[in-house]
């Protein structure tokens, strides 16, 4: 029998989208979503799924009937298994003297998404990040000259990891000797954003998590007082005219977590690493 013709016989209720069999290996999950429910609500998330390019082209350019913000309360309906944890969770967040995550750019709509991200656009213009080359290059060559000598080394944890850490940080008042307590921050905050942790385990990410907000806190204090020519104190200084305000210290979190450390350093980390892999690979013949 064909893969094909068993894939047809399963319908989406056999699979659990929180399985981690699934997680790791989803395509045939999503075929079965193709075939018989383009549209699908997940029962144990309250989420929708959808699995054809055409729909999906269709509601990313749709931003009158369909935002980035998620329908929260079909959400909550839909998993009240998850409610008292979920309370649980949110104290720990007032026992440590941390406070709730707010909406990152990529989670809001039009007007506020185009507001907020053309201030960040000016922070991060091209010329600005041009400057950062000879930066880039020397610690590119401090890495190599550490293990140079060797003859080996592990490229992810020696190179690919660290260098998109020290330059971010760099420029988002990090100190070097401070990379890695940002990277169990980050690392912490995937895990449990992938929702296949345990509730110990979750609060641990937030205790992180929150180790990571009184850490920036002083930073955004220090940068408030005196400016300098980074791009965090951009962003720190920056007023938003539609608002008539900078952004928060919740604000200015979200970002550095979500989108600076994690959709920024992660990303170049396992493109580092991937493309020397390529690299070491015999070419197609």
């Amino acid at each position: 029998m064909s893969d094909a013709t068993e894939t047809t016989q399963k319908t989406p209720d056999d699979f659990n989208f929180l399985d981690p069999e699934v997680q790791d290996c989803p395509y045939e999950a999503y075929q079965v979503l193709r075939d018989q429910a383009p549209v699908y609500q997940d029962p144990q998330t309250g989420q929708y799924v959808i699995t054809r390019f055409e729909d999906l082209r269709e509601v990313l350019l749709d931003t009158e009937n369909f935002g980035n913000g998620g329908n929260r309360a079909a959400q909550e309906e839909a998993r009240p298994q998850l409610t008292e944890r979920q309370k649980r969770m949110l104290a720990v967040y007032e026992e440590n003297d941390g406070w709730l995550p707010e909406p990152t750019l990529a989670a809001r709509d039009d007007p506020n998404h185009r507001q907020m991200r053309n201030m960040f656009d000016k922070a991060f213009r091209p010329g600005k990040i041009k400057q950062l080359d000879p930066f880039v290059e020397s610690v590119a060559n401090r890495l190599f000259d550490a293990f140079a000598d060797d003859g080996h080394c592990d490229w992810v944890q020696q190179f690919s990891v660290p260098l998109p850490l020290i330059v971010i940080g760099h420029q988002m008042g990090v100190k070097e000797e401070d990379i890695w307590l940002i990277k169990r921050a980050t690392d912490a905050w995937v895990r449990r954003f992938g929702q296949m942790v345990s509730e110990e385990e979750e609060r641990e990410a937030l205790e992180q998590e929150i180790a990571a907000q009184h850490y920036f806190k002083k930073v955004f204090d220090r940068l408030r007082e005196e400016p300098d020519d980074t791009l965090l104190s951009d962003l720190v200084n920056t007023e938003i005219p539609e608002w008539g305000r900078t952004l928060t210290d919740g604000e200015l979190q979200s970002e550095m977590m979500s989108d600076t450390f994690v959709g920024g350093s992660e990303t170049s980390t396992n493109a580092i690493g991937e493309g020397v892999k390529i690299l070491l690979e015999p070419p197609e013949t």
